[in-house]
């Protein structure tokens, strides 16, 4: 974008988008470019700065619970920059994520990949979509076709490691999470989910070494009805015990019986 073109009010404005963005303050974001868009001077700047400013505007406000704002302002990036797959991906992930409208969630997603058929983070949000809908074969296609771009994609992996969980591949959705986490190590949800598998497979000990030292996993995993830190699943354990004591308590008895009876 030529900034010399451009009159010091709208320059100064964009200066403050960009700071409200970096600091994650969205009611900002959005009040700074809904300003921006109603200036006299907006439809002067060129479509691609016009477009990424709706975007900008249509992030925050789906962050602020307003969906249908954002949905529009998706809609106008893509009048703006139709050559552009983002757009389409953020409308695909408000009508997918949010409304729980799979079906234009899909057919917004298709719209990007053709725009830009090598992004994993659509193909990954395409397969958690089919997912949803039951078509695990169609999911498991995108997120394999996710990793084969990148192989240490952590959401591409997490969701496949989520997706062989549920059809009960359980050591196959281990490993899948153990590689999310390599990727994204400070991911506590990836390693909750990792001790969920471990523990499907019965290795206690090694999900509890996987949960020592993240609070926040354990906070997590203990919401959820885990057993605690280090106290890897004790119940059968308990049951055991109790059978010894009564065990040794019968012994006992015998024993007593028997010397009376000499």
């Amino acid at each position: 974008m030529n900034h010399k073109t451009l009159n010091p009010e709208i320059l100064q404005l964009l200066t403050k988008i960009d700071r409200a963005i970096i600091r994650g303050n969205h009611p900002l974001v959005v009040e700074l470019c809904s300003r921006l868009i109603t200036d006299p001077g907006f439809q002067h700047m060129e479509k691609d700065a016009i477009a990424a400013s709706y975007l900008n505007r249509g992030f925050s406000r789906r962050r602020l619970g307003d969906l249908s704002g954002a949905l529009e302002d998706a809609r106008q990036a893509a009048l703006y920059n139709p050559r552009s797959f983002k757009p389409h991906l953020n409308a695909g992930l408000i009508y997918a994520q949010d409304l729980q409208d799979y079906e234009k969630g899909l057919e917004e997603f298709d719209l990007a990949l053709s725009l830009n058929p090598t992004s994993v983070e659509i193909l990954s949000s395409r397969g958690l979509t089919k997912e949803l809908i039951g078509d695990y074969t169609g999911a498991e296609t995108d997120l394999q076709a996710a990793l084969s771009i990148n192989p240490n994609d952590a959401n591409a992996l997490c969701n496949l490691g989520n997706l062989q969980l549920k059809r009960g591949r359980v050591s196959e959705a281990a490993n899948s999470y153990q590689k999310a986490l390599t990727a994204n190590p400070k991911d506590y949800e990836i390693r909750m989910n990792l001790v969920l598998a471990l523990e499907r497979m019965g290795a206690q000990r090694a999900a509890a070494e996987v949960l020592r030292g993240d609070r926040k996993a354990v906070k997590l995993w203990k919401s959820k009805g885990g057993y605690p830190i280090g106290q890897a699943n004790r119940g059968w354990q308990l049951v055991l015990l109790i059978l010894l004591v009564v065990g040794i308590l019968v012994l006992l008895w015998f024993i007593k019986i028997n010397m009376k009876t000499q």
